[in-house]
């Protein structure tokens, strides 16, 4: 029993998250801290590949997605690898913690009290105690005097020229150029990115969303209508090819089936063409349709609902 309560747990000395922090990559040590136990990311997983995940669950798997961007920062940006090489120099090149020293006064007053004390137990125990006492006392008053203002942790006082080179490198990553930039900005922007495309996009998702889509009847060739057609497509293919489809985080309903949302730009040229051997510079065309065939509308020469502005 004595043994057993001597054992070290390490994982009590492991950096412990705020309540609403997900996770979070360590660079120097390359430890990822998820806020979750191990049974807890088990039954994740399991869900993940049932595709059956819960909202927290794909919070989680985003989470684990963007920190390990980070380390794939360490590895391959030279910034971030030389950014955390440096901070390995200043943290091996830390001095070490003096030892703590009593005032003469004070230890002539302790040997004169271990002089008297002789081989009295319950004497040498007081003894003990108070050098105990003391040397503790000094321990923190030269922890404040070493760490920086507000900093009240043990390795803030044991390593104060460390963190004070942490605190001035996160002052500098924070500080934005004139197009509002930043190194911290970098570094977390192209870590959500990283981690939205590998939730959202798959390698080739457009056979899975056309064979889900056939199955509408909105889709369907023979609709005297199609929705495909509606907007301009000659096919359903051309349709789905015409669009950046995500799946959204929800688990497929009972047939099977993942909702999809499509999303493309459109642009429309308003700039007037007008025909320069025309006196009256009416517009040669004002609509262009996707195949390439010229439609003439008579809207355009309508001044109701058209101007023509002239800059010097």
């Amino acid at each position: 029993m004595a043994d057993e309560e001597q054992v070290i747990d390490p994982r009590v000395y492991i950096k412990q998250l705020a309540p609403d922090q997900l996770g979070m990559f360590e660079p120097l040590s390359g430890v990822m801290l998820l806020n979750i136990s191990q049974a807890e990311l088990v039954e994740i997983s399991k869900r993940f590949v049932a595709r059956t995940p819960t909202d927290f669950d794909l919070a989680i798997i985003n989470t684990i997605n963007h920190e390990a961007y980070h380390f794939a920062q360490v590895a391959s940006s030279g910034y971030v690898f030389h950014r955390e090489a440096r901070l390995l120099m200043v943290f091996n090149a830390s001095e070490p913690m003096p030892e703590v020293a009593i005032e003469p006064e004070m230890q002539a007053l302790l040997d004169a009290a271990r002089e008297e004390a002789g081989d009295d137990p319950e004497l040498l125990l007081r003894y003990q105690r108070m050098v105990a006492m003391l040397e503790g006392h000094h321990q923190f008053t030269l922890y404040d005097q070493r760490a920086a203002r507000g900093d009240h942790s043990v390795m803030g006082a044991l390593m104060p020229a460390f963190f004070a080179h942490m605190k001035e490198l996160a002052e500098s990553e924070q500080a934005t150029n004139a197009a509002g930039l930043s190194i911290l900005g970098v570094l977390e922007g192209s870590a959500v990115v990283h981690a939205n495309l590998l939730m959202h996009e798959d390698e080739d998702a457009t056979p899975y969303i056309e064979a889900e889509l056939k199955t509408f009847p909105a889709f369907d060739p023979t609709h005297p209508l199609p929705y495909h057609t509606r907007l301009d497509f000659a096919s359903l293919s051309d349709f789905v090819k015409g669009y950046d489809w995500q799946r959204e985080p929800t688990p497929p309903d009972e047939f099977g089936r993942s909702n999809w949302s499509g999303f493309r730009d459109l642009y429309m040229c308003g700039i007037p063409v007008v025909d320069p051997a025309n006196d009256k510079q009416e517009l040669m065309h004002d609509f262009l349709s996707s195949d390439g065939s010229i439609q003439r509308l008579t809207l355009s020469n309508n001044p109701n609902f058209f101007a023509r502005v002239f800059t010097s």
